[in-house]
């Protein structure tokens, strides 16, 4: 159970930054 909850707070960050680049700028990608 513990790994899960490290994943899903892994996966939120990673889609926080990459929301994070598309509303600044699609110059990442």
């Amino acid at each position: 159970m513990r790994a899960t909850n490290i994943y899903r707070i892994a996966i939120e960050r990673i889609t926080a930054k990459r929301k994070k680049y598309d509303s600044d700028g699609k110059e990442m990608g």
